[in-house]
């Protein structure tokens, strides 16, 4: 009789972890599915965001972008950071103006411009070809 009873209590337990078990998962699909929803959301804005970006970076010339920079001292050249040599570089500046913007190097800005899409001012060396190469 104390068996039964003993059975009967951890049947009960065991329903009543089942039901809570169940109600939890329930909960973490709606949950899951309204987080999928609010990321749809999310990348429709960041793609809306993005033409738009692109849509002002193509009605800002980069000289423009160049002259509204930010500098270090009163009178001082522009100084900006690798990011935004890159973002120069991304929309088609030029070595000298990555180089007058960002106050990077002649090497440095042919890098950022080869890397990121700018167009180039001096040529990429062509690999010598070896004397011991047979024609």
């Amino acid at each position: 009789m104390i068996e039964w009873a003993v059975f009967t209590v951890l049947t009960l337990i065991m329903l009543a972890l089942a039901m809570t078990f169940v109600l939890f998962w329930r909960g973490v699909n709606q949950m899951q599915g309204e987080l999928r929803a609010e990321l749809a959301q999310c990348e429709q804005r960041v793609d809306e965001l993005q033409r738009q970006l692109l849509e002002l970076a193509q009605l800002v010339s980069v000289p423009a972008v160049i002259h509204s920079a930010p500098t270090a001292g009163a009178g001082s050249e522009p100084v900006f950071g690798y990011d935004m040599a890159v973002r120069l570089a991304t929309i088609g500046a030029s070595e000298s103006e990555l180089i007058k913007a960002c106050g990077m190097t002649q090497e440095e800005a042919a890098l950022v411009a080869r890397l990121h899409g700018g167009r180039l001012e001096t040529p990429i060396a062509q690999p010598r070809e070896s004397k011991d190469a047979a024609p």
